[in-house]
């Protein structure tokens, strides 16, 4: 409980809300032009995050993702052009309810799905990411450990593509 505490002040910082304003608006931007994934943003984006504090540059590359990924539904309901593949779904209902007249309805529809979907992740991740850590803190040692970071960086690469 005391590192949620923990987490939920470094998050009421002045300066790190300023730069989740800056991520909100660079990732929706980025979500809305076609062709440029929110993976590939946040890798862009890393190397400008490096002089930044570790909070707060973990909070701009985090709203990036999250805004792009809400950002490329706005060209798939708007103009029936996905902004990332993942929105390729989106197209399928946005863009007729956008031909009827009802486009903000799919935004507003597209923002609460995505919201409670963002939402349920961050509470899953708060729940589990201590457990799990703790768990392989103690229990993996360094070719337990070495084959992880070797899963872990195969799965990265396998998402990415």
């Amino acid at each position: 409980m005391s590192a949620l505490l923990d987490g939920l002040g470094a998050l009421a910082d002045v300066s790190v809300i300023l730069y989740m304003l800056v991520g909100l608006a660079l990732g929706f931007l980025v979500g809305a032009f076609p062709g440029i994934t929110a993976t590939m943003a946040v890798a862009l984006a890393a190397g400008f995050t490096m002089t930044l504090e570790p909070v707060q540059g973990l909070a701009v590359l985090l709203t990036i993702y999250v805004a792009a990924n809400f950002g490329d539904r706005v060209p798939s309901i708007l103009v029936n052009t996905p902004g990332t593949p993942a929105s390729v779904a989106t197209t399928f209902d946005g863009y007729p309810m956008a031909k009827q007249g009802r486009a903000g309805l799919a935004l507003t529809i597209s923002a609460i799905v995505s919201a409670i979907g963002i939402l349920a992740s961050v509470a899953l991740f708060a729940a589990l990411a201590v457990p799990i850590a703790t768990l392989a803190r103690n229990y993996f040692r360094s070719p337990e450990l070495f084959s992880l970071v070797v899963f872990g960086i195969a799965i990265m690469i396998g998402i990415s593509s």
